[in-house]
């Protein structure tokens, strides 16, 4: 549902997964926001690492360029996965940026990139498009693994503030890539605890469900 073609019929309940989605529908519907959630049993707590992640599909709307730039400047070791669904962008735009530190690690099974993720320092999410939802963000967390994102969309609310969990504002890429360089050393401070504690009140499967159940009730009852 794109908010001006789609239409509704009177009395259907709409969910969305977040509070950007349901205001992308506001002229459509009006969507209660249950956001997704993550299994924490795969995506278990971990010991964190020297290195920062990037996680997702590679293409110029998730930005992974932008990450290595971030890294680059802050002096870290970046790792990337993901699938390399556009060939052009990465030829053109991340590969060039890929050394001994920004290293690609290629399109990873689910238990090679939670163990990425989990013996991480940080997460960096670095969309250039309005995110849905921000599902990379709140896998980090549950490892334990802080996030830096640009809040795009949704995002911003997955990685909120309770656990110092950061968000930049959307801006130039020069000012992303100075302002993130900066703030990473507040970052990878995080209590790892205390970030997965935020994914498991936040972004796990046992709060969606709930919320979902509680959904259906309400729809029994009326």
């Amino acid at each position: 549902m794109d908010g001006t073609s789609a239409a509704v019929e009177p009395g259907v309940r709409t969910a969305a997964v977040s509070s950007s989605i349901a205001h992308m529908w506001r002229d459509v519907t009006s969507a209660r926001v249950i956001p997704n959630g993550v299994d924490l049993d795969h995506w278990s707590l971990g010991p964190g690492g020297d290195s920062l992640v990037w996680s997702g599909r590679i293409v110029p709307e998730k930005a992974p360029h932008i990450a290595a730039r971030i890294a680059r400047e802050a002096g870290w070791r970046l790792r990337i996965a993901g699938p390399l669904s556009n060939l052009e962008y990465y030829e053109t735009h991340l590969k060039p940026l890929l050394s001994d530190d920004i290293t690609y690690e290629g399109h990873l099974e689910p238990d090679e990139l939670h163990h990425l993720v989990s013996h991480s320092a940080a997460c960096l999410v670095t969309p250039q498009w309005e995110e849905p939802y921000g599902l990379v963000a709140a896998e980090s967390m549950a490892c334990g693994t802080p996030v830096l994102a640009i809040a795009r969309g949704g995002l911003a609310e997955v990685v909120r503030a309770p656990g110092g969990l950061s968000v930049l504002p959307e801006a130039s890429d020069e000012l992303t890539v100075t302002a993130a360089a900066r703030a990473l050393s507040g970052v990878v401070a995080m209590d790892r605890g205390r970030v997965r504690e935020h994914a498991r009140q936040w972004c796990s499967l046992d709060a969606t469900v709930d919320q979902y159940v509680d959904l259906y009730r309400e729809l029994v009852a009326s």
